[in-house]
Formats: structure tokens, C-alpha cells, sequence
């Protein structure tokens, strides 16, 4: 009895007596920064400060958004295909997707033709993704994955990615070090995707959740120390940037097409206690005892943010939720309603309008009106 007692006395403190590492009060998430600079470079999680895409980008993802359709099995458009949603990348994605697909299957308007795959392995860093001397994780994993949900490579549509470079401790890095080099490696995976799963139209990145809890003393975890996880939110905003930049090595669209267009999704790191601009916040009770994955109630909280984003994105819901048949709406002869002045998530002001009993936000662009189905669940 008495060694027994003590065993949980030890695992109630471990759990209770959890300390965060010292913070950095400069590091602030990406969004909340907005136009304020960490390490002399401006925050926000588009170029000038911005947490919204530019316009050049947003006709990207408008273009790219449209080409997410059922496909058949060479990837010819059927609208009785499917349209593949893989999450690749370790150990948190592989328990944080099933939350997020429990919490998008239960949306009354969630696409029929959507499936889900599970591409994730625990211990796959960006450094084994790139390995081309050993594509074990490819091979076994990512084909069998896709073989398993009834796909082909060609209806594989959409990735979530959530990797890291793991050499070395995660609180020696050098921020500009760690973000140049962890740009010059997820090139090298992009391209790598773009050849694997050639008609992946987008790539969403969410960033990590803050690694604060892990155990400066766990030598296994010592990889994963911040400012890791902050630095991988950085890497992101350049690849994104550099692509909006027209950079040759990120060209997405055909005939030269190197990588699928890259965007954010809901961006993840926090300063515990604090939340960011989509309202997360990652506590101690948001992780089990080595800080890092994520307990149940991590998972349900990541689950309900990310579905969240997806149903409520302008671009993602439009393959995430099935769009039913509605009378012809075109940018022309739309009588608007009288409302109350409104903004959107992306600053414009609209007003709605009502065709055959659907919903359509409306609004002014480039002198031209422009119209967009609302999904009312």
C-alpha cells in the first residue's frame, strides 16, 4: 500500500508542479505583433504587418480554391471523385487531425466527397520528410495512408503540414540562422509534395503551439525548447511572403509550377497565459507530463479551433462544405437588402442580399460589385 500511495503523490505532483520555461517577453505571436518588429523584422502574418492575404494572393487562393473539386482517379474532374484532405508531418498532427476531422464530420454541411488521411507519423521531423536517400515515411507511410482511405496520389487535393527541423536544442538557435535555414528546407519539401502529389492545390500552415512546458531537464525533449516553436510561425510567414514575392523556386501555377500555393491557417503559438488574435491559448492542462503533445483536452481545444477556421475561411469553406444548388448569381442584377453597415473578416464592407432563398454577402470591388454564397449551417 505504502508504494503504491507514493507513486501517485509522484505522478499528482509532476502534473500539478508543471513549470513553463523562463519566457521572452519580446516574443510575441505573429498576429498580435502585426507591425511591430521581433529582431528587427515586422510581425503579422502576411507581408506589411498584415494578418489578412493581400489582394494578389487572395485572387491566388480564389483561383487555386476553385480548382478543389471531385476528381476521379487519374485526377480527371468527376463530380462522383473525391476530394483528398492529408495532413502530413509528427507526432501532435497525427493526434490533433482526428479531433479536427471528428469536429468537421459532424458539420451538417461538411462536402460528401471529402476524405480524410491521416499522413502523419510520430517522430517524422523536417529532416526525415526531406530524406531522399531514405523515403521510408513516404513509402510507408503517406502511400500506405492514402492507399488506406480509398484515394489515389491524383485526388490527394489539400495538405495541413506541421513539421520542424529538430537538430540541436531548441534554446541555442539563432533567429535568423534558424529561419533561412528552415526556409531552405521546406523548399525541398514543397517540391518533394509537388512531385508526389501533383494535384495538391494548397498547403495551409497553422504554425505550433508553444513548447514553454517541456522539460528543460528531459534530454529526449531538449529539440523542441523554445524559441523553436515561435521561430517555426516565423519560417512559415517568410515561405509565404517569399511566394507572394513572385519568387521563382515558389511558382504555383503552371507551366512552371514548383510547389502548391502556400497560406496560413489559424495561427497557433501563444504566450501563455495569453491568447492570440483567434482567441487560442495553450495552459499547462492543454499538454500530458513530457510539454509537448497534446493532452485530451488539448486535442478538443485544437480540434474545435481548427475546424472551426476551415468552415468559416472565405476560401477553405468552399471545399470543406458543400455548396448546394441555388439560382444562377452572377456579378450583375443583385438587389441588395437594407442593412446596417458590416464588415467582413477581411475588412470589406458588405451588406447581403437573398436569391431563391440563399444567402450572399455582397460588396464592392474595383468599382465592380461582387457577390459570395453564405453557408448557413
Amino acid at each position: 500500500m505504502t508504494r503504491i500511495f507514493l507513486f501517485v503523490v509522484s505522478v499528482h505532483l509532476a502534473t500539478v508542479f508543471m513549470i513553463a520555461q523562463p519566457g521572452d517577453p519580446t516574443r510575441t505571436p505573429l498576429d498580435v505583433l502585426a507591425t511591430g518588429t521581433y529582431r528587427g523584422q515586422i510581425g503579422g502574418l502576411y507581408p506589411d504587418g498584415q494578418n489578412v492575404p493581400p489582394i494578389a494572393h487572395q485572387r491566388a487562393l480564389e483561383a487555386e480554391t476553385r480548382r478543389i473539386v471531385p476528381v476521379d482517379a487519374r485526377g480527371r474532374i468527376d463530380s462522383s471523385g473525391k476530394i483528398g484532405f492529408i495532413c502530413l508531418g509528427a507526432s501532435n498532427l497525427k493526434q490533433e487531425f482526428p479531433a479536427v476531422v471528428s469536429q468537421l464530420q459532424r458539420h451538417p454541411s461538411i462536402h460528401p466527397r471529402l476524405v480524410f488521411v491521416n499522413g502523419a507519423q510520430g517522430g517524422m521531423s523536417l529532416e526525415k520528410m526531406i530524406d531522399t536517400v531514405d523515403p521510408r515515411y513516404w513509402e510507408n507511410e503517406v502511400d500506405r495512408a492514402i492507399e488506406r482511405a480509398g484515394l489515389t496520389h491524383h485526388q490527394v487535393r489539400v495538405v495541413w503540414l506541421k513539421t520542424s527541423l529538430l537538430q540541436g536544442r531548441g534554446d541555442t538557435l539563432t533567429f535568423e540562422h534558424a529561419v533561412s535555414t528552415g526556409v531552405e528546407r521546406y523548399v525541398q519539401l514543397m517540391h518533394i509534395i509537388a512531385a508526389k502529389l501533383p494535384n495538391v492545390a494548397i498547403v495551409y500552415g497553422f504554425g505550433r503551439n508553444s513548447t514553454a512546458y517541456v522539460d528543460t531537464t528531459d534530454g529526449n525533449r531538449l529539440s523542441h525548447l523554445e524559441p523553436r516553436a515561435y521561430y517555426e510561425g516565423w519560417i512559415w510567414k517568410r515561405l509565404v511572403e517569399l511566394q507572394i514575392q513572385g519568387d521563382e523556386r515558389f511558382v504555383w501555377t503552371q507551366p512552371q509550377r514548383r510547389m502548391p500555393l502556400l497560406t496560413w491557417g489559424a495561427y497557433m503559438w501563444t504566450a501563455p497565459p495569453s491568447a492570440n488574435t483567434f482567441g487560442h491559448v495553450w495552459l499547462a492542462e492543454d499538454v500530458v507530463e513530457d510539454g509537448l503533445h497534446p493532452s485530451a483536452q488539448g486535442e478538443a481545444k485544437i480540434g474545435r479551433l481548427i475546424s472551426n477556421w476551415f468552415t468559416q475561411d472565405t476560401w477553405a469553406r468552399q471545399w470543406v462544405l458543400a455548396q448546394n444548388p441555388v439560382a444562377s448569381v452572377d456579378e450583375a442584377v443583385v438587389e441588395l437588402t437594407t442593412t446596417p453597415r458590416m464588415f467582413d473578416m477581411l475588412g470589406r464592407e458588405v451588406t447581403s442580399a437573398t436569391v431563391s432563398g440563399a444567402y450572399f454577402k455582397v460588396w464592392l470591388e474595383g468599382g465592380r460589385q461582387r457577390v459570395e454564397r453564405i453557408v448557413v449551417p
